[in-house]
């Protein structure tokens, strides 16, 4: 009993019924701040505290404490600090036959360790601003405040172009970056107010107790201006702009999602300025950001649940009508919505970088349809300037053919100029190893861009397409056709084949004979069908009549 007594992690003292000290084991002595020849059998459990360097206040309020508790099963438990300035656990239980036992721990570094996961999990540990779990904590307060007429104002920050920076500079001079705007932020708000990062390069402030409008705007100003000066990271000088997005407690929102949701949407008009600047939330101006925002989450939905087909809209050679192809285009069905027109929901994915997934997915399936048509139709499938940017797109396509086991011949990659606007050699680069695997590239849209003439000389096209803007007014338009001429003219001159889309009249079609088309496609041609309805629709067309006829 000595041995256990005397090696126990916490200091012990035993008390009889009058409060006098009866025994303490040797680990007590070594909590004593002061030396220990104080300590002995017969001193009182105030002198003990006293002793153990604890403040007499504190020490009084427990011997009270003590002197009304006497349920043997309920220890008294305080942490108080002594005055070596540890913090010392003091658990009394009292003992039923009178008197009681007081244990003594040193938790200073238990607590010190407490107080560091404490802040961990309140802290970006990179900038040492509030982390989005605190500021939501913080926005359920003002909430709470709100009610009893107490203002507020969540204001979202983003850095704009600072992956560029980044991918210039290194991550380490990104952080530095990082680390910098935290600081400056923190000298443009009061201590009542709270600044946080929520993730990468996006901040929040909420603004406690404003003057609204006015001093939330002027606010806004003050970090739009403060934005402007330089930081200097390393020996570089970098210049972040940022843009601002802001929603008012209460009239934009009553609890913290809804206010994060507003403020975010206010930010993503703001960004879609080309200048830096601020936008309060507005819901009239901003029910067209929710719907994008909507329509992108049930893009992924549909993306998961499989809800894309496809539909083949016929391709002719003007001088036989017989069919020679087919141009793949996307469709979607919402469970909702019904039919979602693909100009409505394509540059969606696009933005959110969605159409890289979904392309991949076009050329597998388009590839697996196309295996089982006749084998001189080829099937035309669209490619995103997205689609170029990670460089795999050969290697997915190379997969599309080899699942399908298709011809590489019978695919055709349509391109537009902005593929070759974005980055000219890598681009240029990835069509050329499209053309040595076998697949054919048409330039989709031709005329309607900057550069066309540019890039005939960069590139051999193996066809341009005819866009349906200049299509649609001929015969009538003296400029369409004089459009149309110069386009077969520039055709025949380079030997690539012309096709003309958004064929629908009869006197359209005639003319495109006359002026050098090699191939045409559009309504008056055939509507866009499902893959199961081509060959019952196409197939005996395609071998016995003309479709121009």
């Amino acid at each position: 009993m000595e041995t256990a007594l005397a090696h126990m992690c916490q200091g012990l003292a035993l008390y009889d019924s009058s409060g006098k000290l009866i025994f303490s084991n040797h680990r007590l002595t070594h909590l004593l701040p002061g030396p220990s020849d104080r300590l002995h059998a017969g001193i009182d459990m105030a002198e003990v505290m006293e002793l153990m360097g604890l403040p007499r206040n504190r020490v009084k309020q427990l011997h009270r404490r003590l002197s009304t508790h006497r349920e043997p099963d309920i220890p008294t438990r305080a942490v108080l600090q002594n005055s070596d300035g540890r913090l010392i656990s003091i658990a009394t239980q009292p003992i039923p036959e009178g008197g009681w036992v007081t244990t003594f721990e040193d938790v200073t570094e238990y607590q010190a360790a407490e107080l560091k996961l404490e802040l961990l999990a309140r802290q970006d540990p990179l900038t040492g601003l509030a982390n989005r779990a605190f500021l939501r904590r913080r926005l359920e307060e003002a909430v709470a405040r709100m009610k009893r007429g107490i203002p507020f104002a969540l204001l979202l920050l983003d850095i704009k172009d600072f992956s560029s920076i980044n991918d210039a500079l290194g991550e380490t001079a990104g952080d530095e970056l990082l680390k910098s705007i935290a600081q400056r932020l923190k000298k443009q708000v009061r201590e009542i107010d709270t600044v946080a990062r929520l993730d990468g390069d996006k901040f929040a402030i909420l603004q406690c107790n404003p003057e609204l409008p006015k001093n939330t705007e002027a606010l806004a100003s003050r970090l739009m201006e403060c934005f402007r000066i330089p930081y200097q990271i390393g020996d570089q000088s970098i210049i972040a702009f940022v843009s601002l997005g802001i929603a008012i407690g209460g009239g934009d929102g009553n609890n913290p999602h809804e206010l994060l949701k507003n403020a975010d949407m206010a930010l993503a008009r703001a960004k879609q300025s080309l200048l830096p600047c601020y936008s309060f939330f507005n819901a009239e101006i901003d029910s067209h950001l929710k719907a994008q925002r909507e329509l992108e989450n049930d893009l992924y939905e549909a993306s998961r649940r499989g809800e894309f087909s496809l539909h083949y809209q016929p391709i002719v050679n003007i001088q036989t009508g017989q069919i020679i192809g087919f141009e793949t285009l996307l469709r979607w069905w919402h469970p909702t919505r019904g039919w979602v027109p693909p100009a409505e929901f394509v540059p969606v994915a696009e933005e959110c970088g969605l159409i890289v997934s979904i392309g991949a997915w076009v050329l597998r399936t388009a590839c697996l349809q196309a295996a089982a048509w006749p084998p001189n139709w080829y099937v035309a499938v669209n490619l995103s300037a997205l689609q170029f940017q990670d460089g795999l797109l050969p290697t997915t396509v190379a997969q599309a053919l080899a699942l399908a086991g298709l011809d590489p011949h019978r695919l055709e990659l349509e391109v537009t100029e902005s593929v070759l606007l974005r980055d000219d050699e890598a681009n240029l680069d990835i069509l050329s190893q499209l053309r040595e695997m076998g697949v054919r590239i048409s330039l989709d849209d031709f005329g309607t861009g900057y550069s066309s003439l540019s890039y005939l000389r960069t590139f051999r096209f193996d066809k341009l397409k005819i866009d349906r803007s200049f299509v649609k007014d001929l015969p009538q338009s003296d400029s369409a056709k004089k459009i149309v001429k110069a386009i077969t003219g520039l055709g025949q001159s380079f030997g690539i084949c012309i096709v003309a889309e958004g064929v629908e009249t009869r006197q359209q079609l005639e003319y495109l004979q006359r002026h050098g088309c090699d191939e045409v496609q559009g309504y008056l041609l055939g509507y866009p069908q499902p893959p199961e309805e081509i060959l019952d629709a196409y197939l005996r067309t395609s071998d016995t009549k003309a479709v121009t006829e």
